[in-house]
This record gives structure tokens, C-alpha cells and sequence, in this order.
């Protein structure tokens, strides 16, 4: 505290810069920080996580709609209707083949692949089932294998439903908890960003408490004492020690009162001794008479010269006068 008091007070103007322009440094850092990981998370979760949401959603919404057409080809009579849903059903496959194959960029954990190729096995699997029933369904031959395979179809196909929900429900919960992490780091960002502002707020505001009480406290007494050396008040004293500005003046005030009242006591000192007839009186001191001063002193001292010359002309008249009077 002693060293910040002794501080020049440019220097202190100059720390109480550098304290505002690093707290805004600080906050312009933490607030790229902010949106960089804010981005960051925001990238990620838009280039991974939504998609690896979507595609197996969309990959369980292509399965039905595959088993609903498959079952319209199983129930129809019509050559008619079945020519027309082929190239759906084989549409379709294609879709969802493509699907998987898609996913397996995103699919980057071990769950995830665990997950992907269960489905892939089982969409294989079913596959394999509802080509068997269509072309048992286009031999005209229902009755022989279809009951079974439509049922063996359904259980595939609920198996491969459910694990595609399962990836879906899997990559929703990794969403939401990059997504909670994001919330988590941003409130911890501005968490940070508000202790730096209170911080460099604290800071800030001491500082320029210190500076201004460095300066009015000795600006006062230094008015009070100018006031008392103008009513000619010379017992004037500052008390305020720094080595700063403020510090320098006060002891300059100081050195001037003293240096003042010290020529006022010698000249009264001398003017009485001179008004008492003792011209052999000297001056304590000499020291305090210099500068514009001095002329002060080789002015009395002239004077006292003058005044023992005529002294002393004086006393030898009278001696003279003495002699004269017993000569005659």
C-alpha cells in the first residue's frame, strides 16, 4: 500500500490503463471463447448428431413404409397392382440400403456400430424373407409358405424397427448431452465473464479512489496552508508524507513556511537588538537567507554598519569636545 502511495501519479493513471485495458482484453478473450465453443458445440451437433438422429428415423419411416406396400402386393389379386408396386418396393430398398451405407459415417462409437450392424443383419434378414414371400406370392402359391414367412417377416421387421429406435433414441441421448454440456460450458463462460467484471470493477474503482484521495487529501491541506501564509499565518504545517507529486509540494509548502518563518524571527531578532543599541549583533541565520532573500540581509547589515559609524562618530565627537574644554 506504502509502495502504491509513493507512486508518481502518472504512473498510477498509467496502471489504472493497463488494469481497464486488460480487463477488457480478458473480456473480449472469454467472449471468443464463449462463441468459439458455442460454435464449436453448435458444428458438432449440427453435422453429427442431427444427422445420426435423422437418418435412422428416416431409415424406420422407408422400413414402413416398405411393409405397408409389401402387404398391399401380399393381399392384392391384381398382376395389375403388383407390376405397379415392384418398382416402389425395389425403390425403396434401394433408399434404405443407401441409408445404412450413409449412416456408417456417423456411426463412430462402439454402441453405435454394435447397433448399426444388428440392424443391418436383421433388415438383411427381412430381406431375404419378403423376397421369398413375393415370389411365393407371384407363383400363385400362398397358401404353402406364406403364413410362415409373414410371420417370420414381422418378427424381423419389428426386431429392425425397434433397433433403428433404439440408434435414433441412443443419438438423441448423446445429443442432449453435448447439448447440456453446451449449456454448462456457456453458463460457465459467463460465470467467468461476470467475476472478471466484478474483479476489474473492484479493482478499477479502488484505484481511482486511491489516486483521488492521494490528491484532494494534500490538495486541501496545501489550499488551507497557501490561505494562512497569505493572512500571514507562517505556523503552517502539512502533514501528508509520499514520494509522489502531491508529496513533493506538501514538503515544499513545509520547507517555504519554515525557511519564511525562520527570516521573520532573525529580522525581528536583529531590528530589536539595532533598536536597543547593540550594533555588534550578528544574524543566526545566514543559511535561510538565500535567493531573493539575501538582499534582506546585506540590507541590515548596512544598516547596522552605518548606524555603528555614526556611533561611534558620535562618541569620538564628544571625546573631541572633552578634550577642548580641559584645554581651556
Amino acid at each position: 500500500m506504502k509502495r502504491l502511495k509513493d507512486m508518481r501519479i502518472k504512473r498510477k493513471m498509467v496502471l489504472l490503463g493497463v488494469i481497464s485495458i486488460a480487463g477488457v482484453l480478458m473480456l473480449g478473450t472469454v467472449a471468443s471463447m464463449t462463441t468459439n465453443r458455442v460454435s464449436e458445440i453448435s458444428k458438432q451437433i449440427s453435422e453429427y448428431w442431427l444427422p445420426s438422429v435423422m437418418i435412422p428415423a428416416e431409415l424406420n419411416r422407408k422400413a414402413s413404409d416398405y411393409r405397408i406396400r409389401e402387404s398391399y402386393y401380399l393381399m392384392t389379386d391384381s398382376e395389375e397392382e403388383r407390376k405397379a408396386l415392384e418398382p416402389e418396393l425395389d425403390s425403396l430398398r434401394r433408399e434404405i440400403e443407401e441409408g445404412m451405407q450413409e449412416y456408417r459415417q456417423y456411426a463412430v462409437t462402439e454402441e453405435s456400430e454394435a447397433a448399426l450392424k444388428e440392424a443391418q443383419e436383421l433388415w438383411d434378414d427381412y430381406m431375404n424373407c419378403s423376397r421369398m414371400m413375393l415370389a411365393v406370392c407371384r407363383a400363385d402359391d400362398k397358401d404353402s409358405q406364406l403364413g410362415e414367412l409373414f410371420s417370420q417377416s414381422a418378427e424381423l421387421y419389428e426386431d429392425g424397427s425397434n433397433k433403428l429406435m433404439e440408434i435414433v433414441e441412443y443419438n438423441k441421448q448423446g445429443a442432449e448431452k453435448i447439448g447440456s454440456e453446451e449449456g454448462d460450458s456457456y453458463q460457465r463462460l459467463i460465470f467467468l465473464r461476470i467475476a472478471i467484471i466484478l474483479v476489474i470493477a473492484v479493482l478499477v474503482s479502488w484505484l481511482v479512489r486511491h489516486i483521488l484521495w492521494c490528491v484532494m487529501k494534500p490538495l486541501e491541506q496545501i489550499l488551507d496552508a497557501t490561505r494562512k501564509l497569505t493572512s500571514g499565518d507562517l505556523n503552517v504545517t502539512i502533514n501528508y508524507r509520499s514520494k509522489d507529486e502531491m508529496g513533493e509540494l506538501s514538503k515544499s509548502i513545509n520547507d517555504m513556511a519554515v525557511r519564511l518563518k525562520t527570516i521573520v524571527d532573525d529580522q525581528k531578532e536583529l531590528v530589536s537588538e539595532i533598536a536597543d543599541g547593540n550594533y555588534d549583533v550578528r544574524s543566526q541565520s545566514q543559511g535561510a537567507y538565500c535567493g531573493d532573500f539575501a538582499p534582506l540581509l546585506y540590507g541590515l547589515k548596512n544598516l547596522i554598519s552605518r548606524l555603528q559609524y555614526k556611533e561611534e562618530a558620535r562618541k569620538d565627537g564628544g571625546r573631541k569636545m572633552d578634550i577642548t574644554d580641559q584645554k581651556g
